[in-house]
């Protein structure tokens, strides 16, 4: 195979169908150089997209098995195709995979590729209405979580959830927005028992629950 300084996108994603299927050998039984097997995964990703060869959840073990052997990074990615998140590649409008995706990169403390992950996954739900049954996921991860984007604040979003059709969403979406107006116990309690019950696997003495789960439930007194 040639080295990544010869290597161009262009030339490699106009190969026979052959060459593509021959790359998976590569993936799976040769230790390519780090930016080589980017390069090259990269042209795999677009083929890819034409041809349907691998299903999303194939195309996501594949992606989790190379993250594993080769640690790539946000910043790697951003040089060989900075105008495409690699989760639209990865993930599409339904959202499947999205959180087992996450909980691979968080399981890795690999952050920036799981902020990457839940950005392109917000602006599929805000901004093209895709992924509607993971608003819940969504608005769950935006309340207990610190984000690089502060999404609770933006306009787009706000409105998005004011005026959603998920009834469960608005009641969670309201108690959090009175919750974060008012920080006193009533509200307190409410938000506490909206998330425990549209998440029943948070459980204060689990290491996985949110500490804003945890910090909120010791400040009502939760035991």
């Amino acid at each position: 195979m040639q080295n990544h300084d010869d290597l161009e996108r262009d030339s490699l994603i106009n190969r026979p169908d052959s060459f593509f299927i021959e790359l998976l050998e590569s993936f799976n039984n040769e230790k390519l150089e780090r930016l080589d097997a980017l390069v090259y995964f990269d042209s795999f990703l677009w083929w890819n997209e034409q041809t349907h060869y691998f299903s999303e959840e194939r195309l996501q073990k594949l992606w989790m098995k190379l993250i594993k052997k080769y640690k790539f990074t946000i910043e790697q990615w951003g040089k060989i195709d900075a105008n495409t998140n690699i989760h639209f590649y990865l993930v599409k409008e339904n959202g499947h995979g999205l959180q087992k995706l996450m909980r691979f990169y968080n399981d890795r403390r690999a952050l920036k590729w799981k902020e990457n992950a839940f950005d392109y996954g917000m602006a599929m739900l805000i901004n093209k209405g895709k992924m509607p049954g993971l608003e819940m996921f969504f608005l769950t991860n935006l309340i207990c979580y610190e984000w690089k984007n502060d999404y609770l604040k933006n306009a787009d979003v706000i409105d998005f959830f004011c005026l959603t059709g998920n009834d469960k969403v608005k009641e969670l979406y309201e108690s959090y927005r009175a919750y974060d107006s008012e920080q006193n116990l009533l509200s307190a309690m409410k938000l506490v028992k909206l998330l425990s019950k549209y998440n029943p696997q948070f459980n204060i003495y689990a290491a996985a629950t949110p500490d804003f789960y945890k910090k909120l439930s010791q400040f009502i007194g939760v035991k």
